[in-house]
């Protein structure tokens, strides 16, 4: 969002200029419960309450005080729900103004409305899974375009089609999420049609234990789980990635020497020691993840068992079998290949290499 407006709160025994008045606070600032007619107690949320403020949105028990300018220029949604009259106030269950202030009650969770109010003010270098999943799912509710489209870039920057831009991530998720948020990610990607995040989300999860079938606990204390099918992919996809990881090991480290080698027989003994190595230590190597890099994964012991040229072609041997796996990710996970704009291409099993 665009509009600047300063987080300094207005005293509080101040009355506003549009004749919304302030309720008075506590000693700690902090309001006393406020009833509707419902009987429902509701607070006033710490952080979004601005005395000048022009409308209360209402999630859960928690009521917002904030601009309605500023909700209705990123939100056509809210705008046209604006620029409707407001309904006088009466004795109905749910008061429709608080003190001259018109109230509009929403269904989100207080956690994520939250997370939208912050985005005018700040925007955190690494958000967490829950800014963006909140920024990404209101964005699409209220059609907040903007937030929408800067929560998928930042998504699709780490859960890539583009093999060399993945391989570049230092992790499986963006910097500021669990392990465990790749969960939400699929979740995300099937709510929005948004398939070109699947084959690296899937893949992530393919790298998860219990938590796999557990899912974790959102904020708002709900939990976030696979569907059941998106597990039975996972479940099914786990041995076919292993027997990747493990037929680029065995090609990778087949032992035959480069043409440029000067000591064949020496670096042809050096491949049959690192695949001894890999027998020895086969849960470091082999395993979900067929994209780890091998010589990394072996550590010092496989240095110097091959000169220069064989350990170049090993190399150049590990990056063509990977990008043969990346290939047919979709395949193995059992998705289709997704297409130029996220929707499924043709239900092409096929990977964008």
């Amino acid at each position: 969002m665009s509009a600047r407006v300063t987080r300094k709160r207005a005293r509080l025994d101040s009355a506003t200029d549009d004749g919304c008045d302030t309720r008075q606070s506590t000693a700690e600032g902090s309001e006393d419960p406020v009833q509707d007619n419902s009987g429902s107690a509701r607070t006033r949320d710490e952080e979004f309450w601005y005395d000048d403020g022009t409308i209360i949105l209402v999630a859960g028990n928690v009521e917002f005080r904030v601009y309605k300018g500023i909700l209705a220029e990123n939100s056509s949604v809210f705008r046209d729900m604006f620029s409707l009259p407001q309904p006088p106030i009466s004795s109905s269950d749910v008061p429709s103004s608080e003190n001259g202030c018109p109230i509009v009650h929403l269904s989100d969770s207080p956690e994520d409305l939250r997370h939208i109010l912050r985005v005018p003010f700040e925007a955190p270098k690494d958000p967490s899974f829950a800014a963006i999943a909140a920024a990404a799912r209101l964005g699409h509710k209220y059609q907040m375009t903007r937030l929408l489209e800067q929560a998928l870039t930042y998504l699709k920057t780490y859960y890539t089609n583009d093999y060399d831009a993945w391989q570049k991530k230092e992790s499986w998720n963006p910097p500021g999420f669990h392990d465990e948020d790749a969960i939400g990610v699929v979740n995300l990607a099937r709510f929005l049609g948004e398939t070109s995040l699947l084959p690296t989300a899937l893949l992530a999860c393919c790298q998860l234990g219990r938590d796999l079938i557990n899912g974790f606990a959102r904020e708002d204390g709900t939990r976030e789980q696979l569907t059941l099918d998106d597990i039975g992919l996972c479940l099914e996809a786990k041995p076919r990635l292993v027997q990747e990881s493990s037929r680029t090991v065995l090609h990778v480290f087949e032992p035959m020497a480069s043409v440029r080698c000067l000591s064949a027989g020496k670096c042809r003994g050096g491949f049959r020691r690192i695949l001894k190595m890999v027998e020895d230590r086969v849960a470091d190597v082999v395993g979900t993840d067929p994209f780890r890099y091998l010589f990394k994964a072996l550590g010092a012991d496989a240095d110097g068992e091959l000169c220069q040229n064989c350990r170049a072609m090993a190399e150049s041997r590990e990056y063509a079998e990977t990008r043969r796996v990346w290939a047919r990710l979709p395949e193995i996970l059992g998705i289709p290949r997704p297409g130029p704009g996220g929707e499924a291409a043709g239900g092409e099993a096929a990977a964008t290499a």
